[in-house]
């Protein structure tokens, strides 16, 4: 009874009354064909039972050994951290696009391509922000982040914009 993980074989095992194991087995033995015999489970997999519960003790060690190889290489686990957290955004990204807007990565990287990796508005900056119609959902082009705040300002108001080009020039 060394271990957490193990359990006694039987009810016998525990100090109780006679009633009391009588009522135990009727309550933890399963209906026929149906039910988990807990009992019988621990008694087949005992083996299996035991590696766990020695690979659980190792794991404090083995914590106290990363966390030694993480403090006595700094430059390598801000390596390993920057290149997972950039995965991790483009892959959210990805997701994010998927969902709000139904288009695939290889969609937004052929349309990005066809715009020649800028934005469709100003043609300088990198497209990064995928413009669409509120009203109907329908993707017009990728733009910058500038242009695409531009054209939430301006309410995607096509009179709006023209009155805006007239005031400027």
């Amino acid at each position: 009874m060394g271990s957490r993980y193990f359990f006694p074989r039987a009810v016998e095992d525990f100090m109780l009354t006679e009633i009391q194991q009588i009522f135990l087995k009727i309550c933890l033995s399963p209906a026929p064909g149906r039910g988990f015999d807990l009992w019988r489970h621990r008694e087949n997999n005992r083996e299996r039972l035991r590696e766990r519960a020695k690979l659980h003790a190792r794991l404090p060690a083995s914590r106290e050994k990363a966390k030694a190889w993480c403090k006595n290489n700094p430059g390598k686990v801000k390596e390993i951290k920057s290149r997972c957290r950039k995965n991790r955004e483009a892959y959210n990204q990805d997701q994010y696009r998927k969902r709000v807007y139904g288009i695939s990565p290889e969609r937004f990287q052929e349309m990005l391509s066809s715009q020649g990796g800028r934005c469709a508005i100003c043609k300088k900056n990198p497209a990064t922000d995928i413009d669409h119609c509120h009203a109907t959902g329908r993707i017009r082009g990728i733009l910058c982040d500038t242009c695409n705040r531009g054209l939430g300002f301006f309410k995607d108001c096509p009179e709006y914009l023209r009155s805006a080009a007239e005031y400027v020039t």
